[in-house]
């Protein structure tokens, strides 16, 4: 952690090399978290780099890398600049109509093991909510009141869109696996 403690310094002091030193570091990490929202190449070059504007603009406030400081403030930021990026083109919305998994039965069996690219297309195939929620609380580890203040939202709606997703894919899941005994 050294060694972003004096990434970070250098940075502070406009120096063009530590930035894009830390352009190099870092491109590739919040390429690939914002790709998960934004879905698409270019709509996701376009929040990175407005990412790494704001990194330059706000990398002052920034007092230590303790802990994986340096990347937490930066997924912080890729999260935020995702959602703004959604909120903006309209992308993100939230359902509270139940109709639509009615007809579902929740099988609490465990399937097959999916693998890796099967949950990669489901989540892919998810509602923008469902998969907004999902992507914040499996995958970055967010809790729903951390969710519900990035997305300004109740805790309530985020639990409840995180159980639709969960819902999502078991019914894929269940739906695929009984494909396979036709």
């Amino acid at each position: 952690m050294e060694e972003d403690n004096i990434l970070i310094q250098k940075c502070q002091l406009g120096e063009r090399e530590a930035q894009r030193w830390l352009y190099d570091k870092y491109y590739l990490y919040l390429y690939n978290i914002v790709l998960r929202y934004v879905r698409g190449h270019h709509d996701t070059e376009d929040v990175v780099s407005e990412i790494f504007i704001r990194i330059f603009k706000h990398i002052h406030t920034l007092k230590t890398t303790e802990n994986e400081g340096l990347k937490r403030w930066i997924k912080t930021i890729a999260i935020n600049e995702a959602l703004r990026f959604m909120k903006k083109k309209q992308r993100l919305v939230f359902t509270d109509e139940d109709h639509a998994f009615e007809h579902l039965a929740i099988i609490e069996s465990a399937v097959e093991e999916p693998n890796v690219d099967q949950i990669r297309k489901i989540i892919d195939q998810m509602p923008i909510g469902y998969r907004t929620i999902f992507l914040m609380n499996v995958v970055e580890g967010l809790s729903h009141t951390e969710i519900a203040e990035h997305l300004e939202i109740s805790r309530n709606t985020s639990k409840s869109q995180m159980l639709k997703a969960r819902k999502f894919i078991q019914h894929k899941l269940n739906k695929d696996e009984s494909r396979q005994f036709r």
